[in-house]
Formats: structure tokens, sequence, C-alpha cells
């Protein structure tokens, strides 16, 4: 009886192990197969606007047919990246509903504007070669700087949220183990099975960490797409260096000029060069290879408790 008692934690702790290893592999193929689509749509557009004329004649007809593909190929990879992003939201702050608000009418422009190019090309489907060239560079120049920083953004709230969920669920696991913890030592001694308990407590230092990182995520989240939405006396200059938003205060122009002369005394008099401020995507990275980190020691556990009970 107490035997079949031990072997039900066992599977307990496995069976959670085991689970979220499948979930992580899940995360990172849909990661991984998205940043493929834009790799394929940048590589298409890059072919187009590199073709050179051989003096075939179905040349610039094949072009355009192409052309044509990737349109659709981008609508389809922005009304999909409009489905995540609603799906993901639940209970969500007023500031975030604002901003989510603020990225669905970016979406719903960037798609007009994808409709119009289709419009465009059916209207002239016997463009030249050095015209279709054209368009497809204008394309590119409008997607670097208009939709790559859009889906760029919605990227980062969505790994945030995932990232978020998979804590939760390390928090969830994390109890049952810490359970099973308490039984194990009621039914061995806690001196017996101390080895346990110290490995409870780096789980629950890693999944800390995880958690810590992950609001870090949010807070830089925050302050570089949501706050510039609700700053007054500032002035939207572009959407493609979305690196470094901040929120202005005026200033004066001997302000200004005093701290540009300090600026640049600092960078001659200094050889010293800081590293660059973590991601959105490295800070959430991180929180997942601590999250790992967690399910690592639990399968260690299961192990041990396994040699426990012969």
């Amino acid at each position: 009886m107490m035997l079949s008692y031990k072997k039900n934690i066992i599977a307990g702790i496995l069976a959670g192990s085991l689970l979220f290893i499948g979930g992580a592999s899940m995360a990172h193929g849909q990661s991984d197969t998205a940043k493929k689509a834009l790799e394929s749509v940048k590589e298409s557009v890059d072919t187009l606007i590199g073709a050179k004329d051989e003096n075939n004649p179905n040349d610039a007809v094949f072009r355009v047919e192409a052309f044509k593909k990737v349109l659709d190929f981008s609508i389809t990879e922005i009304k999909d990246l409009k489905v995540k992003l609603l799906a993901s939201l639940d209970n969500e702050a007023s500031s975030t509903i604002s901003w989510k608000d603020n990225v669905i009418d970016r979406i719903d422009s960037a798609l007009a504007y994808y409709v119009n190019e289709q419009d465009a090309v059916k209207k002239n489907p016997d463009m030249t070669l050095d015209e279709i060239k054209k368009t497809a560079d204008t394309f590119k120049t409008w997607r670097e700087d208009t939709y790559l920083p859009l889906s760029d953004e919605i990227t980062d709230f969505l790994f945030i949220k995932q990232q978020g969920g998979a804590i939760n669920t390390t928090e969830a696991r994390f109890k049952k183990v810490s359970e099973d913890v308490t039984k194990l030592q009621k039914a061995f001694g806690a001196k017996k099975v101390q080895f346990l308990s110290d490995l409870l407590q780096n789980a629950a230092s890693s999944t800390g960490a995880a958690k810590d990182l992950n609001t870090q995520a949010q807070t830089l989240f925050g302050k570089r797409y949501i706050s510039p939405l609700f700053a007054t006396g500032t002035i939207a200059t572009s959407t493609k260096d979305e690196t470094d938003v901040s929120t202005s205060t005026k200033t004066t122009s001997s302000d200004n000029k005093n701290t540009l002369l300090s600026a640049t005394s600092s960078a001659s008099t200094s050889t010293i060069s800081l590293p660059p401020p973590a991601s959105i995507k490295d800070l959430v990275r991180e929180s997942l290879t601590k999250v790992k980190d967690t399910y690592k020691v639990f399968i260690d556990m299961s192990n041990l408790v396994r040699k426990l009970l012969g």
C-alpha cells in the first residue's frame, strides 16, 4: 500500500516535467515558423528587386506573378498576426487596451496597403521588368519602415504573454511538487529527504528569477510602446526605430546645448563602451531559461525519489 502511494508521488512529478517539455518545444516551433515566414517574404522581394533583364519576354510576367504571391502571403501573415493578438488579450489593463486599439488600427492600415498593392498589380498586369522591380523596391521600403516594427511590437507582446502562461504553469507545478515533498517528509522523515528540500529551494529561486525577468520585460514593453501613447508635449517622428522610445519633456535650447556638450565630452574621454541594454525578447528568453532550470530540478528530484524507493 505504501509502495503504491510512493509510486503515485513519482508519477505526479514526472507527468508535470514531461508536460512542460512538450509545451516548450511547441512554443519554440511556432516562433521558428514565424521567423521563417518573415525571411521568406524578404528573400522573395529581394529577388524581385535584384532581377536582371535577360531579354526573356516572359520574365516580367513571371516576376509579376511572384509579386502577387508575395502580397497574398503577406496578407495571410498579417491576418494571422491579428488573430493571435486578439486571442491573447484577456482581462487587460485599460492602458493595454488603448495600445491594442492603436495596434489594430495599424494592422488594418497595413492590410489596406497590401490590398491596394494587389489592386494596382491587377490593373497593370503588363508591367515591364523595370516597373515591377521599382514596385517591389517601394514595397520593401514600406515593409521595413512600417510593417516589421509593427510585427516586432506585437511579437514582443505575445512573447511576454506566452511566458507569463508558462510561469503560471510552473508555479502550479511547483506547488504540486512541494506537496509531494511534504508527503515524503512524513513518510521517511525530514532529515532523510533533506536533499529534496534543498533542490526545491533551487526550484523556487529559478522560478522567482523567471517571474522577475518577465516582469522586467513587461515594464520595458510599457515604457517602449504604451507610455508614448499617453505622453503629452511629444511628437512622434518614426516607428522605424522603436528600440529606444522614451517619454520626453520640454527643454530649453541652453539645456540641450549643455547636454550635448556633456555627452560629447564623456564620449571623447572614455574608452569604455557599455553593453547594449537587454531587449524584450532577450529578457523573455532568459526567463524561459530559468523556467527550464526549474523543470530540470523537478526531473532531478523525481530521479532521486526513484532511487530512494528502490
